[in-house]
């Protein structure tokens, strides 16, 4: 079973940029793939690396991975709720106020513990769900979405979370 790329999307809506850092044609592998990255990343750092910042006022190591974490509950909730045919308007969601209300993660074992469940859980709704049911419009935050395009949305905020990370945070870890 392959999951492709979404087909169509509002190119005007901010999440377009995480579309873009796509490549592949499959879902599951793009998922799976970004998981070992993300994974190989991050256990070459030491717990302590989880409080350093690399500025005033930004995110923690450990808050960052804790909002990757977060916004694919929030994606996987709202594909859940698409894919089961409940096409209510849902709320959207401030990723600050979720990075003011997380304490961050302070080890490597707290996050890819969770990273391996919430990761798992996502690929489970997809490969158990009707695949007719990929690109039925639901709308949160005033945004149409499909679920194709939130699974799609894991793996490109993954990837953005992760070059913010090689770009921002890496070079003051080493």
């Amino acid at each position: 079973m392959k999951i492709q790329q979404p087909t169509s999307f509002d190119p005007s809506q901010y999440y377009t940029s995480y579309l873009s850092l796509i490549s592949g044609d499959d879902l599951i592998a793009a998922l799976e793939s970004v998981s070992h990255k993300t994974l190989k990343l991050i256990n070459k750092l030491k717990d302590e690396d989880f409080q350093y910042r690399y500025g005033e006022g930004k995110w923690t190591v450990g808050v960052l991975l804790q909002h990757i974490c977060d916004a694919e509950r929030v994606y996987a909730y709202r594909a859940l709720r698409f894919l089961r045919g409940d096409l209510s308007e849902l709320p959207g969601f401030d990723e600050n106020d979720f990075a003011d209300g997380s304490k961050g993660y302070s080890k490597i074992s707290e996050f890819t513990s969770e990273y391996h469940a919430i990761r798992s859980s996502s690929l489970s709704l997809f490969l158990n769900s009707h695949l007719e049911n990929l690109d039925v419009d639901g709308s949160a935050n005033g945004i149409q979405f499909s679920p194709r395009v939130l699974g799609w949305l894991m793996v490109g905020h993954n990837i953005h979370h992760l070059n913010i990370f090689e770009e921002r945070y890496l070079p003051g870890l080493k």
